[in-house]
């Protein structure tokens, strides 16, 4: 069970772009299309915030503490001995910095997106809180995943990623839908 979990968590960003790009094909709604934008346009902005997280901690951390702790935040850096910590499995030593955590980030940014959809097109339907149900668990199950079976992060990291996914998700979805309301077509 516990190897499940890891290849679920492990592979979801993945699973949840390919799964947007073939709910669009089947149902021929553009929607899943705007969440595969977006997803990609979270996953860059991860990369970019990975970035500036290690310049942060390079000037702020204590040098007296191993790995690069940050006050309250903790620890930037990965856990030590983190492995096979890419979305797709090679058990090899992690190079990325784990400060946001992308997984985190990607599996709360679709949820909130989704979250939103649902809110906008099925309210009061016995689908939205089946579907709402589902989209909270999921992210919850990626960050326990992430930090206790893969241990590719800390608790600190997946809650820093699942803030950025959180805020992200809103402001992209309501970018979306102020331009498809203005007949912009992004797609």
């Amino acid at each position: 069970m516990e190897d499940a979990i890891q290849y679920l968590t492990q592979l979801y960003p993945l699973i949840i772009m390919i799964a947007s790009i073939i709910i669009s094909v089947i149902t021929q709604n553009s929607e899943g299309l705007y969440l595969f934008l977006g997803l990609f346009a979270s996953m860059w902005f991860n990369n970019l915030m990975k970035y500036f997280s290690k310049q942060i901690a390079d000037i702020y951390s204590d040098p007296n503490i191993p790995g690069d702790v940050v006050g309250i935040l903790g620890r930037f850096d990965r856990p030590e001995n983190a492995k096979n910590c890419n979305v797709i499995p090679d058990n090899l030593p992690a190079k990325s910095y784990g400060m946001p955590s992308g997984h985190s980030e990607a599996s709360w940014f679709a949820s909130t997106y989704l979250i939103m959809y649902l809110m906008d097109n099925y309210p009061k339907n016995p689908i939205y809180y089946i579907g709402i149900g589902i989209l909270l668990i999921i992210p919850m199950i990626v960050m326990y995943g992430r930090v206790y079976i893969s241990k590719c992060h800390t608790n600190q990291q997946v809650f820093v990623g699942a803030l950025v996914g959180i805020v992200t998700g809103i402001i992209y979805y309501k970018l979306v839908q102020k331009l498809k309301y203005k007949n912009i077509k992004i797609v």
